[in-house]
């Protein structure tokens, strides 16, 4: 497990985010261990001013580091600090390669009477380049890139169509296909099931909407390029006991839809469930899709209603959850799916 806490440093004035790992056992419930860095290979981007590092950690040693305006290791240019469906880092699952999103390097600026050579005049101020808008002006073009850990070399994936922005990468084989046509919908947060690679899941929405808006759970075959919709968009919510008070266990556990992105791991280890994060009222809310019944398992809090149950992971068959209420801090709580009854009550219809 992994902890993120930030500091405001007065004077840089700016927050300092720091992380800290811990290793949990989970038979005699006891913390083993504790590093201010991940025993496994981390990536950690730093920001100075204008410049940015990009640091490699393994086993609490640097591995590698490098800045970003250094043109002989650099190939890219800004590293965006959104993790989410525009900014991506992935490893490979040898942990050798690192693959993530930046924005496309530009040329400096140099004038026609001063620069040495013709192609290092650069593009001219008055270029217009199409962004994102709405607080996120950063956004332009993106490249996706690929860190070497053996060679430390950086290589930049060719043939990226310039009027995509890449976002979110998984590694699977080598090769560029199209599974859908550009229409009405947005598609986000593809992850794969974990005994199938010819099938993924990803977040379904109509585009001309809020950004924040209830999504449909999409499943997609590669092969046939078929679509199956397993939970659809909830535009009205109907109340199995519409006399029922508000903020009651009922009114909390309703299905409200889908709203918030699918965790990285999001799969139990035999692929039979899905963990599912959602929003209900101003607390978030935990569902545990189930493949093989096809239906969708509410996870109760046990700190009973009106607290947020934030769905962290799944490991093997145990779901990682933090747990905040209006007077208690965060808890952190280990459901186990193999206690999952088939008698559960189904949330979704």
């Amino acid at each position: 497990m992994m902890k993120l806490f930030s500091i405001n440093d007065l004077v840089k004035l700016e927050d300092l985010i720091y992380t800290r790992s811990f290793t949990y056992f989970l038979k005699i419930r006891q913390l083993l261990f504790t590093s201010t860095v991940t025993p496994i290979n981390k990536n950690i981007v730093r920001h100075e001013q204008e410049l940015q590092y990009v640091q490699i950690w393994h086993d609490e040693h640097l591995v590698f580091g490098y800045e970003i305006n250094d043109n002989k290791i650099s190939s890219h240019g800004k590293i965006l600090s959104k993790n989410d469906y525009a900014s991506f880092f992935e490893w490979s699952p040898d942990s050798r390669r690192l693959v993530f999103t930046a924005e496309e390097k530009r040329k400096s600026l140099k004038s026609y009477f001063t620069a040495d050579k013709l192609h290092e005049i650069g593009e001219p101020v008055s270029i217009y380049r199409e962004n994102w808008g709405e607080q996120m002006e950063i956004f332009e073009t993106s490249v996706v890139c690929i860190f070497y850990l053996d060679t430390k070399q950086i290589k930049l994936i060719e043939n990226q169509p310039k009027s995509l922005y890449l976002g979110q990468c998984n590694w699977r084989n080598n090769q560029w296909i199209q599974l859908t046509e550009f229409d009405q919908l947005c598609r986000l947060f593809p992850r794969h099931l974990p005994n199938d690679d010819n099938q993924f899941v990803y977040l379904q929405s109509n585009i001309y909407r809020a950004h924040r808006q209830c999504e449909r759970l999409i499943l997609f075959d590669t092969q046939t390029k078929q679509e199956k919709i397993l939970i659809s968009r909830v535009d009205n919510v109907e109340y199995s006991n519409p006399t029922a008070a508000l903020f009651t266990a009922e009114w909390d556990t309703q299905f409200k839809g889908i709203y918030i992105p699918l965790p990285f791991r999001c799969y139990s280890s035999d692929g039979r469930y899905l963990l599912l994060c959602s929003l209900s009222g101003s607390c978030n809310v935990l569902y545990i899709y189930d493949f093989i019944e096809q239906k969708l398992i509410f996870l109760d809090s046990p700190l009973g209603v009106n607290t947020s149950v934030n769905g962290l992971a799944i490991f093997g068959h145990y779901v990682v959850v933090n747990i905040v209420g209006f007077r208690t801090p965060y808890q952190l709580y280990v459901f186990d799916l193999k206690t999952l009854n088939n008698t559960d009550k189904d949330n979704n219809g």
